[in-house]
């Protein structure tokens, strides 16, 4: 009896947290994103940022802004198409819409960019709040592999792998100006 109670409270809990996407990781994270190629024993390190935002004023649209390094932030908008079924969208405002598809904790898009299959995977974790996030260059040029008779598979080497962990932080709220004091007018007329 025990054991049921304690999976119909994680089933909950997993509906809650699903139907709370993406309000529950509203905010601005930062981390480190790690980029390795294939066959390279070195990793460059670029500061990665995501701030996730409702679209005052409009439902289901939020903004989804990804900046990397000192490069400009790419302005984009996420979009529930249909939440409960896990279809959304990232709309890069500049007539490229991709489909992206949220499987449990997971949102996924998969797309090609001249020779380049890029697969990324963001992973919306709690307890604590962090975000994964994982992208994937492939050759979108396949191999071919198969025996006689077999039905050809067609194998994408990936070229690349990029990888970060981005926690939420606190936004430095600005100080607000103090008031100037004024300056009153003395006995003589003079400013003191």
């Amino acid at each position: 009896m025990r054991y049921l109670i304690l999976c119909l409270l994680f089933i909950a809990g997993t509906a809650h947290a699903q139907s709370s996407f993406p309000k529950s990781h509203l905010g601005v994270w930062q981390g480190t994103l790690q980029i390795t190629p294939v066959g390279s024993p070195n990793t460059q390190q670029v500061p990665m940022r995501i701030i996730l935002d409702s679209l005052r004023g409009v439902q289901n649209r939020f903004t989804f802004t990804i900046q990397y390094g000192q490069q400009a932030a790419r302005l984009y908008e996420l979009v529930a198409v249909d939440a409960a079924a896990g279809k959304y969208q990232i709309d890069e405002k500049d007539g490229i819409v991709l489909e992206a598809s949220k499987i449990g904790d997971q949102l996924t898009t998969q797309f090609s960019v001249e020779n380049n299959l890029i697969t990324t995977i963001y992973t919306f974790l709690t307890n604590p709040d962090r975000i994964g996030f994982a992208l994937y260059f492939s050759d979108v040029r396949p191999g071919k592999t198969g025996g006689q008779g077999m039905t050809p598979v067609l194998t994408y080497a990936i070229k690349s792998r990029q990888l970060a962990t981005l926690t939420r932080v606190q936004e430095a709220k600005p100080t607000p100006a103090k008031p100037e004091k004024k300056k009153r007018k003395g006995l003589f007329g003079k400013r003191v």
